[in-house]
C-alpha cells in the first residue's frame, strides 16, 4: 500500500492504495505541475491552428478565449491545437490563453 499525503493552506488530501502506475501520473503532476501560457499562432480571424512551447500530456489541456473556457478546439499533436472557429482580429483582438501539464519526455 502506498500512501501518499501532500496539503497547502487552501485544500488538504490524502490518496491511499494507488497501483505504480497512479503513483508515477501523481508524481508527474506534482513535480511538472500546469503550465500557463499563451500559444504562438497569428489571431487574424483565419489562422485556427496554435502551438504550445512543451508537450502536453493528452486531456490535459485547458483553452481559454477571452478568458471564457473554450470546449471547440481539437489537439491534434502534444504541442498543436486546432479551433474550431478562428479567434478574431477586430475591433478587439480575441485573446488566447492556454493551461496544461507537461508531458515528460
Amino acid at each position: 500500500m502506498a500512501i501518499v499525503r501532500a496539503a497547502n493552506p487552501i485544500q488538504k488530501w490524502q490518496i491511499e492504495e494507488f497501483g505504480i502506475a497512479d503513483i508515477a501520473g501523481l508524481i508527474l503532476a506534482l513535480e511538472h505541475g500546469r503550465t500557463t501560457e499563451i500559444p504562438i499562432g497569428v489571431v487574424n480571424g483565419v489562422n485556427k491552428i496554435f502551438t504550445v512551447s512543451s508537450p502536453f500530456v493528452a486531456g490535459t489541456l485547458s483553452v481559454f478565449l477571452n478568458g471564457i473556457k473554450e470546449n471547440e478546439f481539437i489537439e491534434n499533436t502534444d504541442t498543436q491545437i486546432e479551433m474550431l472557429a478562428a479567434p478574431r482580429d477586430t475591433d478587439f483582438t480575441d485573446k488566447i490563453e492556454v493551461i496544461y501539464t507537461k508531458k515528460v519526455i
